[in-house]
């Protein structure tokens, strides 16, 4: 009977040391795992600061910003060069060839205002043909002389600038068109003065009166032109 009631405290006792020995070795695999895993090594990730990347990848480097200040200063001097060059083209033609700056009503105007007393050159005198307008014009035979024409008309000065008398082209042709007559007159032969006749003024009008030997039958047709005076080697077109 005593036997019998030791054995259940013995069952209690194994259960007991069973139970504690699954718990130590709990507790020892808890404890290499930690050791394993503090023997470990650890590895630390880089920390990537995108805006300074971004930044430092946007800043040139010292060798970019050398080539860029080259690349602006040789820009530059080529520009600089350039405007030379096109300012030395008015420069050399105003001192070798004022004449072909003077054929524009701008530069006439502005070197006969402010640089005609200073450079050393004299400026050509300018003549536009074209703006001299004809009205009254009269062709009949001499009244007086036989086999004689006498051609008769005014023109007018329309420009802005008084401009030296011009000569005048007379044509005559068949009424195919052939050119049968033609002659150039200056100024003096078609005036009414014996002096040097003076520059048509803006506006002033003129009197002309031609007389010539009568062409012929066949000259049915005539035409009338101003040119630029033959004795005005240096008068300028503008």
């Amino acid at each position: 009977m005593g036997a019998n009631q030791r054995r259940p405290a013995l069952a209690g006792q194994a259960v007991q040391l069973t139970g504690n020995q699954h718990l130590a070795q709990r507790l020892v695999e808890l404890t290499m795992w930690t050791i394993i895993e503090q023997d470990k090594p650890q590895i630390e990730l880089p920390v990537i600061d995108e805006a300074l990347e971004l930044e430092s990848s946007a800043r040139p480097t010292r060798p970019g910003r050398e080539l860029s200040a080259r690349r602006i200063l040789g820009t530059t001097l080529s520009l600089l060069a350039a405007l030379c060059l096109l300012l030395a083209i008015p420069v050399q033609l105003l001192l070798f060839r004022p004449q072909l700056l003077a054929a524009y009503p701008a530069f006439y105007d502005w070197l006969e205002t402010t640089c005609i007393d200073r450079c050393p050159f004299q400026l050509p005198t300018r003549v536009d043909p074209e703006t001299f307008e004809i009205s009254g014009l009269d062709y009949r035979e001499h009244p007086f002389l036989a086999d004689t024409a006498l051609l008769e008309f005014s023109f007018q000065n329309r420009d802005s600038y008084a401009q030296p008398m011009p000569d005048v082209v007379v044509r005559f042709s068949s009424m195919s068109g052939d050119l049968l007559v033609s002659d150039q007159l200056p100024a003096s032969d078609y005036l009414d003065t014996d002096s040097e006749p003076a520059p048509l003024q803006p506006g002033e009008v003129a009197s002309a009166r031609i007389e010539f030997t009568e062409p012929g039958s066949n000259a049915v047709n005539y035409d009338i032109q101003f040119v630029k005076p033959a004795s005005l080697p240096r008068a300028i077109q503008p």
